[in-house]
């Protein structure tokens, strides 16, 4: 028996290496092709003793998956060659761009690359891995500052609009907080003057008014209970929306309701974008789909992905014959198997992370446009209350009188 080390490719085109004993070359390559492997490399090692038959054993296991040798890691590594001239073009465009998540995320990709990091260590970094496939593309041609910048688009297309959904959310905020200046101020100044007009009086209090009075000895005579209770109260709504978010019970139980929602479409969006780099870069889709879903902010969308690689990898199948499919978009589904061969669709998994953002953005300026008026209204609504509150007992009174 003869040991050979090999190199092939399986069903899904992954890369495999591993060793196997056989009588000639032809008997080995017959044995691989068996197993559903197409065979690239296969060299011989040494001769093995027919009594040895642990050793035998041990070569003929089942070969072992090698990610850091498929092509995708080698494609990285190649363009990782060119560090300085990478370094400089990056270093370049990172001084161009404000201070914000995105520089802080280019600088720590640019100290990676700097300290020798491979593909591997880059991928696992979560700050880096989103950077990897769009700068890796962007190697592809001469490494230019506009080669660059066309090639990470899409990461600086999501990090502004997480920047313009920010900025949608700072007027009603601040609407908030001069709405609870006025109540404040009310509360502190002028409704515990009508009170004790009241008490003077004698008046039956109808219910909003017992209500606002209520209110403001809850913010003006018990304000360390207040405090604690609605203190409280903020730590236990943020724990169970974590546990609400971790545990992906919004999509589970209501996803007909939310799954269309900014966030998941914004998710929706990166996930799409980091795949269709990936797959670009010959990556198989089972290791697209795992690289993407460690760095996806749902998850919910994380852990299908997951499911989906898995099943595409042990059962041969079409993207859209998993039972995973259903948990995604149908665009999205028909886009992983829409390419030559029933491969994926770069270009219009690409055209479809655009739609994604597209849509985000719309719906944040018809957001921005909708939260002013329902803000003031909001208030307007607010101060009415306590006013009629406060003027509904004089009102009684001099009908009464009257």
């Amino acid at each position: 028996m003869i040991l050979y080390s090999y190199q092939a490719t399986d069903k899904d085109g992954f890369n495999i290496s591993g060793q196997i004993a056989a009588e000639s070359v032809s008997r080995a390559v017959l044995d691989l092709e068996s197993k559903g492997l197409a065979v690239r490399i296969i060299q011989e090692l040494q001769s093995l003793s027919p009594t040895d038959p642990s050793e035998m054993e041990q070569v003929e296991s089942n070969p072992v998956e090698s990610p850091e040798n498929s092509l995708l890691y080698r494609r990285i590594d190649a363009a990782l060659d060119q560090r300085e001239s990478l370094t400089i073009a990056l270093q370049a465009l990172a001084d161009d761009l404000p201070r914000d998540r995105n520089a802080r995320q280019l600088n720590r990709l640019i100290s990676r690359i700097s300290s020798g990091c491979g593909a591997t260590e880059l991928l696992n970094d979560r700050e880096c891995a989103v950077w990897v496939p769009m700068v890796a593309r962007g190697m592809a041609s001469p490494v230019t500052h506009r080669n660059l910048c066309d090639s990470l688009d899409a990461v600086f297309r999501e990090n502004q609009i997480r920047r313009r959904r920010m900025a949608a959310w700072a007027y009603p905020v601040a609407m908030l907080l001069m709405a609870f200046l006025v109540v404040g101020f009310l509360a502190v100044l002028v409704v515990p003057s009508f009170r004790r007009m009241f008490d003077e009086m004698g008046l039956r209090l109808p219910p909003p008014t017992e209500l606002l009075i209520w209110a403001t000895d809850q913010f003006t005579t018990y304000v360390a209970r207040t405090s604690i209770l609605t203190l409280v109260a903020v730590t236990i709504g943020l724990l169970l929306w974590r546990i609400w978010r971790h545990w992906i019970l919004p999509t589970r139980y209501f996803g007909w309701i939310i799954a269309g929602n900014s966030g998941s479409l914004s998710t929706m969006a990166s996930f799409t974008n980091v795949l269709a780099e990936l797959l670009s870069l010959d990556a198989t889709l089972p290791e697209a789909l795992r690289l993407a879903s460690r760095n996806c902010a749902s998850p919910f969308l994380a852990q299908h992905a997951q499911l989906m690689a898995s099943e595409l990898q042990s059962q041969h199948l079409l993207a859209s014959e998993t039972r995973s499919a259903r948990l995604f978009p149908p665009t999205l589904v028909f886009a992983l198997t829409a390419g030559s061969d029933q491969r994926p669709n770069v270009n219009l998994l690409r055209e479809l992370a655009t739609l994604y953002a597209d849509r985000v953005r719309m719906r944040i300026d018809w957001a921005s446009s909708m939260v002013g008026p329902v803000a003031v209204l909001g208030i307007g609504a607010l101060v009415m209350f306590i006013v009629l509150a406060l003027f509904m007992p004089l009102v009684s009174m001099i009908s009464s009188l009257s």
